[in-house]
């Protein structure tokens, strides 16, 4: 089993087991998880307490709205009803100054 697939819960198992005294390889052998990716797991726990790194990035891009963005958003849905699609890409143009494509902005509107 890969290290990014396992769960955070089996990750705190593999702590707990290490902490009442099994082995690496005991450990192994009962979670069906390889010698090294518990290894992994435990030194990412005496370094920073926790089973998952906290500095690490999250995958994929940044959103290009933001909550105040979104918000615009919102009221130009609301005053502006039978707007389409590019009438609604010109209108936050106008008030935020971010240009964005029609399937992002169909996107961001999943999120409203």
């Amino acid at each position: 089993m890969k290290s990014n697939t396992i769960s955070e819960d089996l990750r705190w198992r593999v702590v707990y087991l290490h902490n009442d005294g099994y082995s690496l390889q005991e450990i192994s052998e009962l979670l069906k998880i390889s010698v090294l990716t518990i290894t992994r797991i435990m030194k990412c726990f005496q370094q920073w307490r926790c089973v998952t790194n906290p500095l690490k990035k999250q995958a994929g891009r940044r959103k290009i709205f933001n909550g105040s963005d979104m918000k615009i958003l919102s009221e130009i849905i609301k005053e502006h009803t039978d707007y389409h699609l590019d009438e609604i890409i010109k209108e936050m143009i106008r008030k935020t100054n971010k240009e964005v494509s029609i399937p992002t902005l169909w996107r961001s509107l999943k999120f409203l």
